[in-house]
């Protein structure tokens, strides 16, 4: 039906009344999203945090967070500054997924509380 080339990884949505269970874009995700993230990442992160990235999307229920999480940079070049997972930049002790500074410009995406 459409030329989007998908994989099955996600979870059902199975909590629903009669035993119905629903499978789709929430269970099916795009080939080219996971491309694009694992691409992202590999440029953006540290050694480290890409270890640790990459295995995440082992547990089913945190895979697409991952794939979210790379989503703001994807149309961002390189000659603009990112950090990943950036401590201490909300109230307490948070951790924001990306910090992007760029002369006039800075930039917090989704601080997340620290665990």
């Amino acid at each position: 039906m459409t030329n989007i080339r998908r994989y099955e990884y996600g979870l059902p949505y199975d909590r629903l009344p009669q035993n119905t269970v629903i499978l789709g874009t929430n269970t099916y995700f795009p080939v080219h999203e996971l491309y694009l993230a694992l691409r992202i990442a590999d440029k953006r992160v540290t050694r480290g945090q890409l270890i640790s990235l990459l295995e995440r999307p082992s547990e089913r229920s945190k895979h697409d967070d991952v794939l979210f999480e790379m989503q703001p940079l994807k149309d961002v070049g390189m000659e603009i500054h990112a950090e990943y997972e950036v401590a201490g930049l909300g109230i307490g002790n948070t951790t924001c997924y990306w910090k992007i500074d760029h002369r006039l410009v800075n930039i917090v995406f989704d601080c997340q509380e620290s665990h």
